[in-house]
């Protein structure tokens, strides 16, 4: 009984000593990645930050540079390549190859190449384990323009006709931090076009911006006189104002729109197109008017342009009136098709400015 407790023993210090001896084999021959304290997997190629951002940055600022520190997680060496480069903006100073459970640097120079605005690119980077997913490096950065204006359009809504518009408009030109301010805006702005007679600009004044990024300031006010402009509820100025300011090798030149909406009519609100049936010769179709003040007004004539359609309105003062349109019993109109037609409606506080309202009659 002795001997067989004996070679039982044997037989499993023997299983166990193999066990011990296949796991520490498996565990120095590994080329794995090692679990992380979480549990999930170490990736054999790590970076300390995919994405580098510059921020703003200014036009004069040719160059950027950053350096990506690379990890190989694993045990044996690892050959590094770059696969590609968004932009030929991009130099790439990268390693041949980084040791086991070591760090390698990868600089990457970009030029700015005068750019203006966002810009992104990014460099590719692969190794010699095909299994190993390449790791993209993203960089990016905001040049300020040479020259802007802001706000970069004027659009005017809701505008009473023959109202007198202003806007300040600023023109922004970046310096190098050890420029100085020249103050005066001949030295940041030599000239200021318009392009519509009846709108004009006049200097205000000039700020310097004590920011990181330094800015001269020049404060222009725009102003329109709409009294001269057409019937038309928008007026489109192209290019109202053009700022031009020296640059090597050529002058930089911005430019701005400007858009006017006229409002309806300036002192009343009420219905601004009316569709009429022939069909319902025998009912009324009630128009209301009311002043955008809320104070009386009194209605001193209404016209139709429609012979068969006739205007009737109480007469007084009143913060809102009720016109009806009656057809005339004698109406000799065409009972057939459609026709257009115009309502004008005059107040005796508003003589010059008649109220309009479109007219839209069906068989």
């Amino acid at each position: 009984m002795t001997r067989i407790r004996k070679a039982a023993f044997s037989v499993i210090l023997f299983f166990c000593v193999g066990a011990l001896a296949l796991l520490a084999f498996l565990s120095a021959t590994s080329k794995g990645p090692l679990p992380l304290a979480g549990g999930s997997p170490e990736p054999p190629l790590s970076v300390d930050a995919s994405h580098k951002d510059f921020g703003v940055v200014n036009h004069r600022n040719t160059m950027l540079s950053h350096t990506f520190v690379l990890t190989n997680n694993t045990d044996r060496p690892m050959a590094l390549e770059v696969v590609a480069t968004g932009c030929n903006c991009v130099d790439v100073q990268c390693p041949p190859s980084v040791a086991p459970r070591s760090k390698a640097e990868l600089r990457v120079d970009m030029e700015t190449r005068s750019r203006e605005g966002h810009f992104s690119t990014y460099v590719r980077l692969g190794t010699d384990d095909d299994a190993i997913v390449p790791i993209e490096l993203t960089l990016h950065f905001y040049c300020e323009p040479r020259i802007y204006v802001s706000p970069p359009s004027l659009p005017f809504s809701g505008v009473a006709r023959g109202a007198f518009l202003e806007q300040e408009v600023r023109v922004i030109t970046p310096l190098e931090p050890n420029q100085q301010f020249a103050g005066p805006p001949e030295a940041q702005v030599s000239e200021a076009y318009v392009s519509c007679k009846y709108l004009d600009t006049s200097f205000e004044q000039a700020t310097l911006s004590n920011t990181t990024l330094r800015r001269a300031i020049n404060r222009f006010l725009v102003r329109i006189d709409t009294s001269a402009f057409s019937d038309e509820p928008r007026v489109s100025i192209p290019r109202a104002v053009a700022f031009q300011v020296p640059a090597e090798p050529i002058p930089k030149r911005v430019e701005l729109d400007a858009e006017i909406v006229f409002r309806h009519h300036s002192r009343l609100i009420g219905q601004k197109s009316v569709v009429l049936s022939r069909s319902a010769r025998a009912e009324k179709t009630i128009i209301r008017l009311w002043s955008t003040d809320k104070t009386p007004f009194t209605l001193r004539d209404a016209s139709c342009s429609l012979p068969e359609v006739a205007v009737e309105f109480a007469p007084g003062a009143a913060p809102t009136h009720e016109l009806a349109l009656v057809w005339k019993p004698d109406a000799t109109g065409s009972a057939e098709g459609a026709s257009k037609g115009k309502m004008l409606v005059t107040a005796a506080e508003f003589p010059d400015e008649p109220y309009s309202i479109d007219l839209l009659v069906l068989p």
